[in-house]
C-alpha cells in the first residue's frame, strides 16, 4: 500500500513567506527584440536592442544596442565582428 504525501501546511507557509518577501519595493524587467539576416558568401548580420528598466517598470536601467557580423568558416565554427552601444541611466 502506498502512502499518500502529506504536505505540512507549516513548511507550506515558509515557502509562500520566502517567496514573497523579497522583492516587494521594486520591479525589474528586461526585454529584447533582435532580428538575423543571411547575406551571401556565408556572412550573417544580426541585430538585437535591450531595454532594462526599474522603479515600478517607470525609469529605464539600460539600453543596449547590439550589431554583429559573422562569417560561417565550418560547420560549428564561425568568425564574429560584435559592436555592442550601451547607455545607462
Amino acid at each position: 500500500m502506498v502512502k499518500p504525501k502529506r504536505i505540512n501546511i507549516g513548511y507550506f507557509l515558509l515557502y509562500l513567506l520566502i517567496q514573497y518577501s523579497f522583492g516587494i519595493d521594486d520591479t525589474h524587467t528586461w526585454t529584447s527584440i533582435g532580428f538575423e539576416k543571411d547575406l551571401p558568401h556565408s556572412l550573417s548580420f544580426e541585430f538585437e536592442q535591450e531595454l532594462r528598466t526599474k522603479e515600478q517598470l517607470s525609469k529605464f536601467s539600460q539600453i543596449f544596442s547590439d550589431v554583429s557580423l559573422s562569417y560561417k568558416v565550418i560547420d560549428g565554427l564561425n568568425i564574429s565582428i560584435p559592436f555592442r552601444y550601451a547607455v545607462f541611466d
